[in-house]
């Protein structure tokens, strides 16, 4: 069955914000809301973001701490998944250090398992790289950007979403309200 994730204004605010706040060090935390059968599709209403204050960060992974789990806990609505962030970072291979920008893509030895053992949840992941300046992108489904700036250096954040289906991980089509696809460059 197809996935539509649709990010309320405030929810996408909360994402941006928690990658922003941590740049170059890996976030992680919940996503809040509806799971809902709409025609042919499952539609994964996020209405909120919590990130995880119990963790510990580096810059190619995140650990959650003892009591982390207490921020998957809902009040309002239930967790319905959960997002982490893919920062630009150097990695070492052969004894060369390489540059390794930020990507949206679900990792093979943690993300991708981690998914598969909730599979009716869903993963969000933002990548952030530093870029020289802001364009236009190709509209995609399955990609929102987002531009920001801090002291004269431009970051692009890039948010995707996937779902398990069928034992395959599979992308799925991201939905924004009207008012928050104005600000956003796609």
């Amino acid at each position: 069955m197809k996935c539509v994730i649709r990010i309320r204004d405030t929810a996408l605010e909360e994402l941006v914000r928690c990658a922003w706040e941590t740049k170059t060090i890996e976030s992680i935390g919940g996503l809040f809301g509806k799971i809902r059968r709409v025609n042919n599709h499952r539609l994964y209403d996020i209405y909120s973001v919590h990130a995880s204050q119990l963790a510990i960060r580096y810059p190619n992974s995140c650990e959650t701490l003892d009591g982390g789990e207490r921020s998957g806990h809902y009040f309002f609505y239930p967790e319905i998944g959960d997002f982490h962030s893919h920062p630009t970072s150097r990695k070492q291979k052969n004894g060369i250090r390489k540059k390794d920008p930020g990507r949206v893509y679900l990792s093979k030895n943690c993300d991708v398992p981690s998914l598969k053992e909730t599979p009716k949840l869903i993963s969000v992941v933002i990548s952030v790289k530093r870029t020289k300046d802001n364009y236009f992108l190709k509209k995609s489904p399955y990609k929102l950007s987002v531009y920001l700036d801090d002291d004269g250096k431009t970051y692009r954040f890039d948010i995707g979403g996937y779902y398990f289906d069928n034992n395959k991980v599979r992308k799925a089509r991201i939905v924004v309200s009207k008012r928050a696809s104005k600000i956003l460059w796609w």
